[in-house]
């Protein structure tokens, strides 16, 4: 294919888990002619020399991506001017909404905004806003439940809503030994583990209460930073097991250290949309304990140990179980798992989603 589509991808920061939304985005229009704008965050050489296609850093202030953020608007408008894209691509709400705004001033094909996350619509403003949206504006939603979602709020547009799945990324992993001599962890003990930010939809205090009830030898993992480290922390200590419970804050590239973790754990809410660390905990081949909000089931359904959401026994029930199963009980769970990841999360799953959509299959039909 010649590289006559055009297509330009907008995205908040490098945050987990963008970097790597945007490079497989990237990779999923390979042959077209592609580049990434990153509205906040210093240029990172390395993310540029991974990624299929060109990249600019913006490098904007937190402050100038509030309100109507002119500023952003601005700068990215001077981009779209050089490079005349066909298609724009924007990743969650802020930067959707300046593709949306300089849709009305440049001839593009196709607006796409990748949702990943519930809350996309729910303020009566961009609801409203959206009924102003030009005919050429289309959702992609990450997972089912989140196609649902916004097909309740934007009922009259359901036939622009469209399902892509993320693609997962196999880097290289360390060993269990290695991981846990990285995390500066001993390798004596059982350990339970979690990835996420520290904030309530992650439901740490839920897994750390749980976690309290098991009275044996293992150990809980939390990796990962935010607004509740600190009453969480005071949680176990106040529970009795601030030695059990190790919070190793924001671990860079956490993912090459999961088989750190003899289990992973997966106790988010209802309001967890989709959960990529759930992907990267299915590529360690580790055994999952996974809740079953909507969001989570989209991806471990028929290979994960499920606990019902807001059960705490439960969550408890299912932790001693996994520790009492066999090598081979938990090695044809996980194989299931690493199965199901080759099946629906690869690469090329994603670029066969993306490209049958029809306005893109239409479009790239044409050259």
């Amino acid at each position: 294919m010649k590289k006559n589509v055009k297509v330009l991808q907008i995205i908040h920061d490098l945050e987990p888990p963008f970097e790597l939304v945007a490079k497989s985005y990237a990779e999923s229009f390979f042959g077209c002619s592609v580049t990434t704008i990153v509205l906040k965050g210093e240029r990172d050489e390395k993310f540029c020399n991974e990624i299929y296609g060109e990249v600019y850093f913006l490098e904007l202030s937190s402050q100038s991506l509030k309100g109507f953020k002119i500023q952003a608007i601005l700068k990215v408008r001077s981009l779209l001017r050089t490079i005349s894209p066909n298609i724009v691509i924007g990743h969650r709400y802020k930067p959707f909404f300046i593709a949306v705004i300089l849709n009305y001033f440049f001839s593009l094909d196709a607006v796409f905004g990748v949702v990943h996350h519930y809350g996309f619509l729910d303020r009566k403003s961009r609801r409203l806003f959206s009924r102003f949206w030009k005919e050429n504006v289309e959702l992609i939603a990450v997972s089912n439940p989140v196609c649902d979602y916004l097909k309740r709020r934007v009922q009259e547009k359901k036939e622009k809503i469209h399902l892509v799945q993320q693609a997962y990324f196999k880097p290289i992993l360390f060993t269990k030994k290695e991981a846990l001599k990285f995390l500066s962890l001993p390798d004596s003990n059982y350990y339970f583990g979690a990835v996420g930010r520290l904030v309530e939809k992650k439901n740490h205090q839920f897994l750390i209460e749980a976690f309290s009830k098991i009275n044996d030898d293992s150990n809980l993992i939390i990796i990962g930073d935010g607004r509740l480290s600190g009453e969480l922390k005071g949680i176990a200590k106040d529970l009795g097991i601030e030695k059990r419970v190790h919070f190793l804050g924001q671990v860079e590239m956490a993912h090459r250290y999961l088989k750190a973790f003899d289990c992973f754990i997966f106790p988010s809410t209802e309001k967890e949309e989709f959960g990529i660390v759930l992907l990267e905990a299915m590529f360690a081949e580790l055994p999952i304990i996974c809740s079953d909000s909507p969001g989570p089931m989209s991806i471990a359904a028929g290979f994960a140990h499920i606990f019902r959401s807001g059960d705490q026994e439960h969550l408890t029930t299912q932790m001693r179980s996994i520790r009492e199963k066999t090598t081979d009980e938990l090695l044809k769970s996980s194989k299931a798992g690493l199965k199901k990841l080759e099946e629906d999360f690869c690469q090329a799953k994603m670029f066969a989603s993306i490209r049958s959509i029809p306005t893109v299959a239409k479009l790239l039909s044409k050259f």
